[in-house]
């Protein structure tokens, strides 16, 4: 059967796997308070850390401290920084055409560029 227009093929979304979640929360809420099994898993990673285990180490310092943010560095094909005016991206545009040697593409219009911003 074919969908209306702006229906979804699948509008349950496709479906969690939480299996192990689910099985994993249901033995610690077995486990009650003490939770002994929990403390030799602890005991267990501390260990392989203290061995040289850099894996195991990793899990200890991501649950202490957190994982680290990761930085993302964006550059342009040229020196300058990203273009904030309307006049410095025509610029680029012009100087991006000229280092690639397109000289058939329409100049964007003035209309063309404000809605990207």
């Amino acid at each position: 059967m074919p969908w209306k227009k702006g229906q979804s093929g699948n509008p349950g979304g496709r479906p969690q796997d939480r299996h192990f979640r689910k099985a994993l929360i249901a033995e610690l809420r077995a486990a009650g308070d003490s939770m002994p099994e929990l403390r030799q898993i602890s005991r267990k990673i501390i260990d392989q850390a203290l061995d040289g285990d850099l894996a195991a180490a990793n899990v200890i310092w991501d649950r202490l401290e957190g994982k680290p943010m990761q930085s993302h560095e964006v550059t342009t094909m040229v020196d300058d920084p990203i273009p904030e005016t309307r006049e410095d991206k025509m610029r680029l545009y012009d100087e991006l055409c000229d280092r690639l040697g397109i000289t058939e593409v329409p100049k964007p219009t003035a209309a063309s560029t404000s809605r990207r911003q």
